[in-house]
Order: structure tokens, then sequence, then C-alpha cells
């Protein structure tokens, strides 16, 4: 069922996803990373008018979606099985993506040419006006150092960042998978509660901070700007190994 999605930040990309794309029918959506292919075939079948693009570096990974995972072989998703930061690059055509989805990092793989200043700028040079840059973060909220100079970063590119965090709390404690999301547009935070409760009618999956609070957040830390010529990733996610991920 590709409209069944089971991980907690993908539940948090579609919130956002919804929220962004409401009145597009037609969106074009990028993803970098592909894994099982889930957000892709959730949004080719939710959205049948988009266009969805796979950048997936294995393409080893793309055969076991088709062969195990129930990838269509029909499936109107395009990949390219080329590094991501390559991919943009070299990329040539003129359409701009309403959406840009970041699933690359996973626990403590940190593929550093992917979090940098320029590599935000590059992303944001393929992104309509009213575009958004949506990617998973795993990190220690109280201990850790790498979200806040991830989002550090990013607030260098965009004009608004926000955190989106689990369990409907800004005080979790341990590793977890956050949610961020870039954009030059500002998200009315009170607006996205009610479109997604509908009104309050349901519970939403992930919490966003109020840039405010974010700031602070992000300020107590003392964060690190990553660029292509100082991007020290593994030392800033290097605190995560002394604990377990929850």
């Amino acid at each position: 069922d590709p409209t069944a999605l089971e991980y907690y930040y993908l539940k948090v990309f579609e919130e956002i996803a919804r929220y962004s794309l409401e009145g597009n029918d037609a969106p074009r959506i990028l993803h970098l990373g592909g894994g099982g292919y889930s957000f892709p075939r959730y949004l080719e079948t939710v959205y049948p008018t988009s266009v969805n693009e796979v950048v997936e570096i294995d393409p080893v990974v793309t055969q076991v979606a088709h062969d195990e995972l129930g990838l269509p072989r029909d499936t109107s998703i395009k990949t390219y099985n080329q590094d991501a930061r390559l991919f943009l690059i070299q990329r040539q055509a003129k359409e701009k993506y309403d959406v840009v989805i970041g699933d690359v990092f996973n626990d403590y793989a940190t593929p550093f040419h992917l979090t940098t200043w320029e590599f935000n700028q590059l992303v944001k040079s393929h992104m309509t006006e009213n575009g958004i840059y949506l990617l998973n973060l795993i990190d220690d909220y109280q201990r850790g150092q790498y979200m806040a100079s991830f989002v550090h970063t990013l607030r260098q590119a965009f004009n608004h960042v926000y955190l989106f965090s689990p369990l409907g709390t800004v005080t979790y404690t341990g590793t977890s998978t956050y949610v961020l999301a870039a954009t030059d547009q500002p998200i009315d935070l009170t607006a996205y509660r009610n479109f997604i409760t509908e009104g309050g009618k349901k519970d939403a999956i992930a919490s966003p901070h109020d840039e405010s609070n974010l700031e602070e957040y992000i300020t107590g830390k003392k964060p690190i700007l990553l660029t292509d010529d100082y991007v020290p990733t593994d030392i800033l996610v290097a605190s995560l190994l002394a604990g377990g991920r929850k």
C-alpha cells in the first residue's frame, strides 16, 4: 500500500508537503535519496499528475526497491543513480521544484558535502519561489551539536527554517529523528496547526518550533557555519556514539 507511511519523519514530511502544496495538483518534487521509495511512491499516488524525480547514488538500492519493495517497473517516478550534489550541478532543466526532500542522513552517516552552505544554495537555485526544502536529521536535542550547526547553516541560505520535534514537545530528551523545513516564505504556524489538525479534530504528528524559540536554542549551542572549506560533521555527531537512539 503506497499510501501507508510507517516512519515518523515520513509522516511529518507528508503533513508539511500537504500544507505547502494545497491547491497545487501537479507539483514537481525532487527526492534526494531513494531508500525504499516510500515517500516518492506516496506522492505519486496522492498526486497522480505530480512529477517525482529521485536521485539515489546506489543503483542496487533502486533495484531492490523494484524487486522486493513493490516499486512498479512502469512507475512514473524517474530515477537518477548519481550523487545528489553532482546531479544538481549538472542539471540543465529549466523547470524548478516545488518541494525538495532530503533523505540522505541515517544515524551516524553524514555525507558532509550535502550539509554545507554551498550545497544549500545549490538546492535553493533549483526551487520555485514558494518552494520548500524538507529533510530529516538525527541528533540529541539536549546534548547534540550537529542539528544546531545544520540549522544555522540552512538559515544563511533560506529566510525561514523550522524545526519539527517528535512527541509534540520541544523539550524531548534523547537521540531521535527531527524534521527541518527551509523556505523563503514564512509558515504561519497557527494556520499550519489548524490545517493539519482540521481545526482541532485530529492530532498532528509533530510540533513545529516557534522561530524565536529556535533562535534561542541555536544561539545557546554556539553553532558552526558548515562550508565546503570547513565541515566537521563527523566530530559534531561523535557525541551520539555515547548514547543509544530512541
